[in-house]
């Protein structure tokens, strides 16, 4: 569903950001208020197990780098967002698993490739944030 998949990608862009060690504040940025809203409450009857691996990463992250600021925020889905389509599509797959790991991208890429909506914002959010 794009709940679950929106979910995954936040869990995701926190790997990203996990991975990007100067990085001192991130927004995650998702078109799904419902996701949202299981995040800031951590109550919902689907896809449960989902929002609390986001916060087992969320966790895991802040022990690791105390001053990391991180927001979710909510955007308008499909207005005018650049890749948004692309990024719908990589995000259905990763949340069915059919698409590659991340991690595994990395090794044959020399960058590595979003697989999920939420994680292609993060990265174009890093790239405008250290064009600053």
């Amino acid at each position: 569903t794009v709940f679950e998949s929106e979910l995954t990608g936040a869990s995701l862009a926190l790997d990203i950001i996990s991975a990007t060690p100067r990085l001192t504040k991130a927004h995650i940025l998702l078109d799904s208020l419902a996701a949202i809203g299981a995040i800031q409450t951590r109550e919902t009857k689907s896809g449960r197990h989902l929002v609390e691996e986001f916060y087992r990463r969320l966790t895991q992250l802040k022990k690791k780098r105390r001053t990391l600021q991180i927001t979710v925020m909510w955007i308008p889905g499909h207005r005018e967002i650049e890749g948004n389509e692309l990024a719908d599509a990589e995000a259905k797959k990763a949340a069915e698993g059919s698409s590659t790991p991340l991690h595994s991208k990395r090794s044959i890429l020399s960058q590595p490739i979003p697989s999920s909506k939420a994680a292609i914002i993060a990265a174009k959010t890093k790239e405008i944030q250290n064009q600053w």
